[in-house]
């Protein structure tokens, strides 16, 4: 059988050769492109949940910290911008320990944003229940100081109840049974292990891999 091949003919190959080199080409690009934006965003969540986990571990040794009894004399010393009557109340403290770390919970509040973003906003509990706790002890501090002005109330009073539930919120107490803010805390802990572990190990695993 003869084939006649004309200019026409080579013509239209070599155009369709070219156009399928170039889909060819471009599916290629599509590919890297993808698998560098994959690569991309695990790298990020890597990096987040790795913050994040470090974060709120030391947010756990802070408020054990901030709501430790112990206290000691240069904690009752004066403070700028705070009247003098209140830097000499013992209850006063906790609050006191938290203003020296204000930057460090702003800084967890900005990165709640970040991880909502990568993770779900249904998985930022953890965030709020810090939240809600460093606001219990602000309110718990500011009840007690109000309470020692007054004098505190006598087991008869009805005012008692409150001031020991504001107490236990602030303080750690000595027995961990009657400790209702450290196991939230725990708590909270827990569940952005539960979110940020297995990413950080799957990040390392695939290190290793590439290392090997």
């Amino acid at each position: 059988m003869d084939f006649d091949i004309t200019a026409d003919g080579v013509s239209a190959l070599a155009d369709s050769i070219t156009a399928l080199a170039a889909a060819a080409a471009a599916f290629q690009g599509i590919r890297s492109l993808n698998a560098w934006r994959k690569e991309a965003l695990g790298r990020r969540r890597f990096e987040v949940a790795e913050d994040v986990l470090a974060s709120f571990y030391r947010a756990q040794e802070i408020l054990s910290f901030v709501r430790s009894p112990f206290i000691s004399a240069g904690e009752l010393t004066d403070e700028e911008g705070v009247d003098k009557s209140l830097t000499s109340n013992s209850d006063y403290v906790p609050l006191r320990r938290l203003h020296d770390q204000a930057e460090f919970f702003t800084s967890l509040r900005a990165k709640k944003q970040i991880f909502a973003a990568l993770f779900g906003k249904e998985n930022v509990g953890p965030f709020d229940e810090i939240n809600r706790i460093l606001n219990e002890i602000q309110t718990g501090v500011e009840m007690l100081v109000w309470f020692r002005k007054g004098g505190v109330p006598k087991r008869t009073e009805p005012d008692h109840e409150t001031y020991l539930a504001a107490r236990r919120t602030v303080t750690r107490p000595l027995k961990d049974a009657d400790d209702q803010i450290a196991p939230r805390i725990a708590k909270a802990v827990e569940e952005i292990e539960r979110l940020c572990t297995p990413e950080i190990q799957s990040r390392m695993k695939k290190s290793r891999l590439r290392f090997w």
